[in-house]
C-alpha cells in the first residue's frame, strides 16, 4: 500500500468521529486529498432494505455497486478486512481509519479525560496521541480542541518532511541517535590499577579470596580470654577468680594456651588462644593482673570473632560489573592486594569554537564573551567519570579546526567539541570533521534544544559537535554521552534514569517539536520548572537536578501535569 495510513484509535466517548469532522477540512486546506474508512463493530445495515441494490444482493450478486450523478457506492456482504477495504481507495494523499486499532499501521490515539476511559493503544505503539491532557509518552502529542496542529504535521509528513517514527527529515530523534552512537561505541579494555586508583572504576572480572578474614579466631572487645565453663555462675556478689598466665596485644602471636581455671588478659583484635572458648569484657572483672576476679559468666563462643567471619578462601569478594568504592578498597587491601583489574576510564578532550570567544581571566574586548562551555563540559565530564586530556579554544578558522580535532584525537576515546555546528557560513565543524576524514553518524537531532547537534566517528574515536549556546549543548550531551560512557565503561550508574514527576508551576509556551526544560524535583515527586528557559542561560541550571522531556505538539504545562522527567 504506498498510500499512507493512520489509524485513530479511541474508545467509545471520546470523539473520533468530531474530531475527524474538525482535521478533514484542515487537511484539505493543506492540500491533501484524504479518505476516511469507518470500522463499525455494532453490525449496523449499510444498504436498505428493499432498495434496488439490496434486492440484487438478496437475488445472488456480490458485491453490487451503484453509480449515479450523485456518486458511487459498493456493497459487499459479510465482514471485510481493512486490505480489502484499502484495495478499493486511490487517487488521495492520506487514508484515515477511524478504529481497525489492531491492524498493523501506524496509531493516532486519542484520549479525554472526562471520558474515564484510558489511552485506546499503548503509549509506546503511537505514532502521536491527541489528548485534552498531557500523556507520559515520547511520540508528539496535540490538543483535542484544535486539529490544526495534527493537520500542520501530517501534510509535512506526507511531504518527507518527517519520518513514522517522529524525526524531521535530515534529522533523528533521540532514541535513534542514541542507538546510532551505541553501535559505534567500544568497551573499554582491562587496566590493572593502584588500589588508589581504582575507586569509581568498575570491576573487570570476578575477583575471589586466596585466605580468610581475619586469619585467625580474634577478640571483638578488650578483656580476658576464657573457658567458659570456668566461669559459669559467676556474678557480682559471688565473682570467680581466675590465674592470669599471659598478656598479649593485638599483633602479638598467642603463645600460651588457655587451661582450667587460667585466662589470658587481651586487647580488641588480639588472636584469641588456643583453649578458650569465651572473652569477658574488661568491665565484668577486677582488671587482676595475676589473678582476675570474673563477676558474669558467659556462654562459649559469645564475645567472639571466628576465622573466616567475612569470607572464606575461594569466595567470592568483588564480581565483575561492580563499581569500587571505599567498602571494596577495604576488602581488597584486607584480602592483601595491592591492586584491582578495572575497565578503562574513559579520556576525553572538549573543544570550544569561536571567534567570540575569550577565556576566563583576559580583558573582555568588545563585542566578545567568555568561554563557559568548557568548563560545563569539563565538569560534567569529571562528575561522569571521565579523565579530560585537554581543552582547547579556537577561532573559527577551518583548516585550524581540522587540525585542532587532528590533535585531539590523540589519545581520546572522545572529543566534544561546541560551535560551528548549524548552517551558517561561520558554521565550520561539519567541513572540518570531513577534511580529516571523519564519518558524519548524523547530523541533526529532532529536540529543542540542541538540533544541530551532529556525532561523527574516526580511527574508533567518538567526535560530538553541540551547538555554542550553553543550554543547547548542555542537552544532548546529557541524552548521549552518559549512554556512551556506559557502555565504554560498563557502569550502569551512568544510563538514563527517566521518572515521572509532577509539575508544581506551570510553562506558558507551546512545544511544537520535542522539548527539554530545565528543573528542580524534590523528594515527593514535585518538578519546579524555571521561567529562564533560554538556551543561552546557565544561570538557571544552577541547582538543576533534571530535564524535563515535553513532547512534541504539546501545549502549555499547568500545575498538576504529569511530566516525564531525566534525573540528572
Amino acid at each position: 500500500m504506498k498510500i499512507p495510513v493512520f489509524t485513530l484509535a479511541a474508545y467509545s466517548g471520546v470523539g473520533k468521529t468530531t474530531y475527524l469532522e474538525k482535521l478533514i477540512p484542515c487537511l484539505k486546506a493543506a492540500g491533501v486529498r484524504v479518505a476516511v474508512i469507518k470500522h463499525d463493530c455494532h453490525g449496523i445495515a449499510l444498504d436498505a432494505d428493499g432498495k434496488d441494490t439490496d434486492r440484487l444482493a438478496k437475488a445472488g450478486a456480490d458485491p453490487v455497486a451503484i453509480a449515479s450523478q450523485a456518486g458511487f457506492a459498493y456493497f459487499q456482504a459479510g465482514e471485510t478486512d481493512l486490505a480489502a477495504c484499502l484495495s478499493h481507495i486511490k487517487d488521495v494523499d492520506l487514508i484515515l481509519t477511524e478504529g481497525f486499532k489492531q491492524e498493523k499501521f501506524p496509531k493516532i490515539a486519542l484520549y479525554r479525560k472526562s471520558s474515564g476511559q484510558p489511552l485506546a493503544v499503548e503509549p509506546e505503539r503511537c505514532f502521536a496521541i491527541v489528548t485534552d491532557t498531557p500523556q507520559e509518552a515520547s511520540c508528539p502529542q496535540f490538543p483535542l480542541d484544535d486539529a490544526a496542529p495534527l493537520a500542520a504535521y501530517l501534510a509535512e509528513y506526507l511531504q518527507g518532511g518527517t519520518t513514522v517514527a517522529g524525526s524531521r527529515k535530515g534529522r533523528l530523534s533521540v532514541e535513534e541517535a542514541t542507538e546510532l552512537a551505541l553501535k559505534s561505541v567500544r568497551r573499554l579494555g582491562e587496566t590493572m590499577l593502584p588500589l588508589a586508583q581504582a575507586l569509581g572504576r568498575i570491576v573487570s572480572r570476578d575477583i575471589y579470596a586466596t585466605m580468610m578474614q581475619p586469619p585467625f579466631d580474634r577478640s571483638p572487645l578488650d578483656g580476658y580470654a576464657v573457658r567458659a565453663a570456668d566461669i559459669a555462675g559467676a556474678a557480682p556478689d559471688a565473682p570467680v577468680t581466675l590465674t592470669v598466665v599471659d598478656r598479649i596485644v593485638a599483633g602479638d602471636n598467642a603463645a600460651v594456651p588457655v587451661k582450667e581455671g587460667q585466662a589470658v588478659r587481651l586487647m580488641t583484635g588480639c588472636m584469641i588462644p588456643s583453649g578458650a572458648d569465651h572473652i569477658v569484657r574488661q568491665e565484668d572483672t577486677d582488671l587482676g593482673e595475676t589473678t582476675v576476679k570474673i563477676f558474669k559468666s558467659g556462654a562459649a563462643y559469645t564475645n567472639y570473632c571466628h576465622a573466616g567471619e567475612d569470607y572464606r578462601q575461594g569466595e567470592l569478594l568483588l564480581a565483575a560489573g561492580q563499581k569500587v568504592d571505599a567498602a571494596a578498597l577495604a576488602v581488597a587491601a584486607g584480602a592483601g592486594l595491592t591492586e584491582l583489574p578495572v575497565t578503562g576510564g574513559a579520556k576525553a578532550a572538549v573543544l570550544s569554537t569561536g571567534n567570540e570567544l575569550q577565556l576566563p581571566g583576559s580583558l573582555l574586548a568588545p563585542a566578545k564573551i567568555y568561554d563557559a562551555n568548557t568548563a560545563y563540559l569539563t565538569a560534567r565530564l569529571t562528575q561522569l567519570g571521565a579523565e579530560v586530556t585537554e581543552t582547547r579554544l579556537m577561532g573559527d578558522d577551518r583548516q585550524g579546526i581540522a587540525d585542532t580535532l587532528r590533535a585531539c584525537l590523540n589519545g581520546a576515546d572522545i572529543v566534544i567539541s561546541t560551535g560551528g555546528v548549524s548552517v551558517g557560513e561561520m558554521d565550520l565543524m561539519e567541513r572540518a570533521v570531513l577534511d580529516i576524514g571523519a564519518e558524519i553518524l548524523f547530523h541533526g537531532v529532532d529536540v529543542k534544544p540542541g538540533m544541530p547537534t551532529m556525532l561523527s566517528a574516526k580511527d574508533g574515536t567518538l567526535i560530538l559537535s553541540l551547538s555554542g549556546n550553553p543550554f543547547a549543548a548542555a542537552v544532548p550531551f546529557e541524552l548521549l554521552i552518559r549512554p556512551v560512557l556506559a557502555k565504554m565503561t560498563d557502569d550502569s550508574a551512568l544510563k538514563l534514569r527517566w521518572e515521572v514527576a509532577t509539575a508544581a508551576n506551570g510553562f506558558g509556551k507551546a512545544s511544537p517539536t520535542r522539548r527539554f526544560l530545565r528543573g528542580f524535583v524534590d523528594d515527593a515527586g514535585l518538578v519546579q520548572i524555571p521561567a529562564a528557559q533560554a538556551n543561552g542561560q546557565m544561570r538557571s541550571m544552577i541547582g538543576c537536578n533534571c530535564l524535563i522531556d515535553i513532547p512534541g505538539g504539546c501545549g502549555e504545562i499547568r500545575p498538576g501535569h504529569r511530566l516525564r522527567i531525566l534525573r540528572l
